[in-house]
Protein backbone atom coordinates (compact mmCIF):
# COMPACT_ATOMS: atom_id res chain seq x y z
CA UNK A 1 0.00 0.00 0.00
CA UNK A 2 1.20 3.46 -1.09
CA UNK A 3 1.84 6.16 1.39
CA UNK A 4 -1.02 8.26 3.09
CA UNK A 5 -1.32 11.68 4.13
CA UNK A 6 -0.58 10.44 7.56
CA UNK A 7 2.84 9.27 6.36
CA UNK A 8 4.05 12.44 4.89
CA UNK A 9 2.90 14.28 7.60
CA UNK A 10 4.80 12.23 10.06
CA UNK A 11 8.24 12.54 7.83
CA UNK A 12 7.65 15.90 7.18
CA UNK A 13 7.31 16.45 11.26
CA UNK A 14 4.16 18.75 10.62
CA UNK A 15 0.27 17.77 11.17
CA UNK A 16 -1.83 16.27 8.45
CA UNK A 17 -3.89 19.55 8.28
CA UNK A 18 -0.97 21.28 7.13
CA UNK A 19 0.15 18.64 4.49
CA UNK A 20 -3.64 19.05 3.35
CA UNK A 21 -2.74 22.95 3.30
CA UNK A 22 -0.19 22.20 1.11
CA UNK A 23 -1.50 19.92 -1.20
CA UNK A 24 -4.61 22.15 -2.01
CA UNK A 25 -2.41 25.29 -1.98
CA UNK A 26 -3.90 26.96 0.98
CA UNK A 27 -2.25 30.34 1.15
CA UNK A 28 -2.46 29.93 5.12
CA UNK A 29 0.86 27.94 4.90
CA UNK A 30 4.88 28.85 5.02
CA UNK A 31 6.07 28.57 1.75
CA UNK A 32 9.23 27.08 2.86
CA UNK A 33 7.14 24.45 4.54
CA UNK A 34 5.05 24.14 1.81
CA UNK A 35 8.23 23.53 -0.10
CA UNK A 36 9.78 20.84 2.07
CA UNK A 37 6.15 18.65 2.00
CA UNK A 38 5.82 19.07 -1.53
CA UNK A 39 9.38 18.26 -2.63
CA UNK A 40 8.44 14.80 0.20
CA UNK A 41 5.30 14.23 -1.63
CA UNK A 42 6.75 14.01 -5.30
CA UNK A 43 9.65 11.83 -3.51
CA UNK A 44 7.70 9.65 -1.98
CA UNK A 45 5.55 9.31 -5.37
CA UNK A 46 2.69 10.11 -3.13
CA UNK A 47 -1.12 10.30 -4.92
CA UNK A 48 -3.88 12.40 -3.07
CA UNK A 49 -6.84 9.58 -2.26
CA UNK A 50 -9.64 11.35 -4.07
CA UNK A 51 -12.52 9.52 -1.91
CA UNK A 52 -11.09 10.13 1.38
CA UNK A 53 -10.66 14.32 -0.08
CA UNK A 54 -14.33 13.91 -1.26
CA UNK A 55 -15.46 13.04 2.17
CA UNK A 56 -14.05 16.48 3.44
CA UNK A 57 -15.43 18.53 0.86
CA UNK A 58 -19.06 20.01 0.22
CA UNK A 59 -18.18 19.45 -3.06
CA UNK A 60 -15.36 18.31 -6.10
CA UNK A 61 -14.12 18.30 -9.08
CA UNK A 62 -15.79 16.21 -10.95
CA UNK A 63 -18.93 15.75 -13.56
CA UNK A 64 -20.88 12.81 -14.83
CA UNK A 65 -21.89 11.68 -18.00
CA UNK A 66 -24.83 9.90 -18.45
CA UNK A 67 -25.34 7.83 -21.00
CA UNK A 68 -28.86 6.32 -21.88
CA UNK A 69 -27.53 4.41 -25.15
CA UNK A 70 -23.81 4.06 -24.52
CA UNK A 71 -23.73 1.95 -28.20
CA UNK A 72 -24.16 4.67 -30.39
CA UNK A 73 -21.32 5.33 -32.12
CA UNK A 74 -22.32 8.92 -32.09
CA UNK A 75 -21.84 8.81 -28.28
CA UNK A 76 -18.37 7.49 -28.54
CA UNK A 77 -16.97 10.27 -30.62
CA UNK A 78 -18.68 13.04 -28.20
CA UNK A 79 -16.96 11.46 -24.98
CA UNK A 80 -14.13 11.93 -26.16
CA UNK A 81 -14.44 15.08 -27.42
CA UNK A 82 -16.12 15.64 -23.90
CA UNK A 83 -13.05 13.68 -22.04
CA UNK A 84 -10.71 16.17 -23.31
CA UNK A 85 -12.40 19.70 -22.79
CA UNK A 86 -12.94 18.15 -19.00
CA UNK A 87 -9.65 17.00 -18.31
CA UNK A 88 -8.28 20.28 -19.47
CA UNK A 89 -10.14 22.15 -17.04
CA UNK A 90 -8.90 19.84 -14.14
CA UNK A 91 -11.88 18.07 -13.47
CA UNK A 92 -12.40 14.77 -13.17
CA UNK A 93 -15.57 12.69 -14.72
CA UNK A 94 -17.23 9.51 -14.71
CA UNK A 95 -19.44 7.92 -17.43
CA UNK A 96 -22.38 6.10 -15.92
CA UNK A 97 -24.48 4.01 -18.57
CA UNK A 98 -28.11 3.91 -17.65
CA UNK A 99 -30.72 1.24 -18.68
CA UNK A 100 -33.47 1.88 -21.12
CA UNK A 101 -35.81 1.55 -18.42
CA UNK A 102 -34.16 3.61 -16.12
CA UNK A 103 -34.79 7.66 -14.89
CA UNK A 104 -32.13 10.10 -15.54
CA UNK A 105 -33.31 12.31 -12.96
CA UNK A 106 -33.25 9.39 -10.65
CA UNK A 107 -29.89 8.97 -11.31
CA UNK A 108 -28.91 12.11 -11.73
CA UNK A 109 -30.07 13.11 -8.26
CA UNK A 110 -28.84 9.92 -6.22
CA UNK A 111 -25.05 10.69 -8.32
CA UNK A 112 -25.42 14.36 -6.73
CA UNK A 113 -25.49 13.26 -3.29
CA UNK A 114 -22.94 10.25 -3.57
CA UNK A 115 -19.92 11.96 -5.75
CA UNK A 116 -21.14 15.85 -5.01
CA UNK A 117 -21.03 16.57 -8.56
CA UNK A 118 -20.26 19.94 -9.69
CA UNK A 119 -21.97 19.09 -12.95
CA UNK A 120 -23.86 16.95 -15.03
CA UNK A 121 -24.15 15.75 -18.75
CA UNK A 122 -26.81 13.81 -20.25
CA UNK A 123 -26.54 12.27 -23.58
CA UNK A 124 -29.53 10.57 -24.59
CA UNK A 125 -32.87 9.76 -22.52
CA UNK A 126 -36.56 11.20 -22.68
CA UNK A 127 -37.03 14.47 -20.40
CA UNK A 128 -40.57 15.32 -20.63
CA UNK A 129 -42.17 13.39 -18.61
CA UNK A 130 -39.76 14.94 -15.82
CA UNK A 131 -40.21 18.51 -16.23
CA UNK A 132 -41.09 18.70 -11.98
CA UNK A 133 -38.44 16.71 -11.17
CA UNK A 134 -35.45 18.34 -13.01
CA UNK A 135 -35.98 21.50 -10.59
CA UNK A 136 -34.42 18.96 -7.44
CA UNK A 137 -31.17 19.01 -10.22
CA UNK A 138 -29.29 21.77 -7.83
CA UNK A 139 -25.77 21.75 -10.01
CA UNK A 140 -25.56 22.82 -13.70
CA UNK A 141 -26.58 20.14 -16.21
CA UNK A 142 -26.73 19.70 -20.21
CA UNK A 143 -29.05 17.90 -22.06
CA UNK A 144 -27.83 16.58 -25.21
CA UNK A 145 -30.03 15.25 -28.02
CA UNK A 146 -32.94 16.32 -26.56
CA UNK A 147 -35.17 19.76 -26.05
CA UNK A 148 -37.30 21.31 -23.78
CA UNK A 149 -40.22 23.49 -24.58
CA UNK A 150 -39.52 25.23 -21.31
CA UNK A 151 -37.42 24.69 -18.45
CA UNK A 152 -37.97 25.23 -15.00
CA UNK A 153 -37.17 28.31 -13.65
CA UNK A 154 -34.14 27.77 -11.25
CA UNK A 155 -32.36 25.14 -13.14
CA UNK A 156 -28.68 26.10 -14.47
CA UNK A 157 -29.25 23.74 -17.69
CA UNK A 158 -28.71 23.97 -21.69
CA UNK A 159 -29.58 21.82 -24.40
CA UNK A 160 -28.62 20.90 -27.66
CA UNK A 161 -30.52 19.31 -29.87
CA UNK A 162 -32.16 18.78 -33.53
CA UNK A 163 -35.97 18.92 -34.63
CA UNK A 164 -36.27 15.36 -35.98
CA UNK A 165 -38.98 16.11 -37.71
CA UNK A 166 -37.74 19.16 -39.75
CA UNK A 167 -34.76 17.12 -40.38
CA UNK A 168 -36.10 13.76 -41.46
CA UNK A 169 -38.88 16.04 -43.73
CA UNK A 170 -35.75 17.55 -45.12
CA UNK A 171 -34.16 14.30 -46.02
CA UNK A 172 -37.10 13.01 -47.82
CA UNK A 173 -37.33 16.15 -49.81
CA UNK A 174 -33.96 16.33 -50.69
CA UNK A 175 -34.07 12.48 -51.78
CA UNK A 176 -37.44 12.86 -54.00
CA UNK A 177 -35.88 16.11 -55.81
CA UNK A 178 -33.37 13.93 -56.65
CA UNK A 179 -35.05 11.22 -58.44
CA UNK A 180 -34.96 8.72 -55.36
CA UNK A 181 -38.91 8.64 -54.87
CA UNK A 182 -39.09 5.14 -54.53
CA UNK A 183 -36.65 5.20 -51.41
CA UNK A 184 -38.69 7.66 -50.04
CA UNK A 185 -42.28 6.03 -50.28
CA UNK A 186 -42.27 3.92 -46.48
CA UNK A 187 -41.03 7.97 -45.34
CA UNK A 188 -44.22 9.13 -47.30
CA UNK A 189 -47.04 6.87 -45.93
Amino acid sequence: MGMTIKDIAKKCGVGVSTVSRALNNHPDINPETKKMILKTVEESNFVPNNSARNLKRTDSKSIAILVKEIDNPFFATMMRVMEKKIRRQKYSFFIQHMGKDQDEVDTALELIKEKKLRGIIFLGGDFRKNKERIAKIKVPFVVSTAAFDKLPEKCIASYVSIDDRAESRKIVDYLCETGHKKDCNPCLG
